[in-house]
């Protein structure tokens, strides 16, 4: 069961990380209008 949410967590930072690093990105001008946005 520890297995599951230790999965679980693993997941969920990935995705935040994932979204603070996109939105970090877009807010750049330069590629404001890249494929990630």
């Amino acid at each position: 069961l520890m297995e599951y949410y230790g999965a679980l967590t693993v997941a969920a930072l990935w995705g935040i990380t994932n979204t603070l690093i996109r939105r970090a990105i877009c807010i750049q001008p330069y590629v404001e209008h890249s494929s990630m946005c």
